[in-house]
């Protein structure tokens, strides 16, 4: 694992506030499932050869072993941007949310947070 691979990079990245930060809370925002309508960015696979779902896996591994509460948008988000009639209604390129995309975030992050 080096820092050049998402696990590696991860790791640097938590462990580094971890530690440099011991006392502060800190948290792990994962995105939202992503649509194909934004340029270099598709919802099935990467250029790597990876999918959204393994990126999330990681995400769930890494901030476990690191003590970090992670919320979610790729499974509790409740809305799916690969799906056109979704991402028609709340974002604005199947990857970036609008304001109704953002209406939603927030209320899991207040709930999160809460």
């Amino acid at each position: 694992m080096t820092s050049e691979q998402f696990y590696g990079a991860l790791h640097v990245l938590l462990n580094g506030l971890q530690t440099k930060f011991p006392t502060v809370p800190k948290i792990f925002i994962s995105a939202q499932h992503i649509g194909d309508k934004f340029p270099g960015f598709r919802s099935t696979v990467n250029d790597l050869g990876f999918t959204q779902d393994q990126y999330e896996e990681a995400i769930i591994k890494m901030t476990s072993k690191f003590g970090v509460p992670h919320l979610s948008l790729f499974s509790d988000m409740g809305v799916t941007f690969a799906v056109d009639a979704q991402a028609d209604v709340y974002s604005v390129d199947s990857l970036h949310p609008n304001n109704a995309g953002h209406e939603i975030i927030a209320d899991k992050v207040l709930k999160f947070l809460n």
